[in-house]
């Protein structure tokens, strides 16, 4: 799988997680997305998946 499929999937399964409601399950799941675009050619990216959750209501703080 290419980086770009690869991190689309991560953002999926991110996206999943947060709708479980379990902060380990979103911790784990915030793990592997970091993991994902750190080894991969998007690496100068890998925050822009995380800027709207920085401007979550709660700060952007995990529960």
């Amino acid at each position: 799988m290419r980086a770009p499929a690869r991190n689309a999937r991560a953002e999926v399964s991110l996206t999943e997680a947060e709708a479980l409601n379990d902060p380990a399950t979103l911790v784990a799941a915030l793990n592997h997305q970091v993991q994902v675009y750190n080894y991969s050619s998007e690496r100068a990216t890998i925050f822009v998946p995380f800027a709207p959750r920085a401007r979550a209501p709660c700060g952007g703080r995990l529960p």
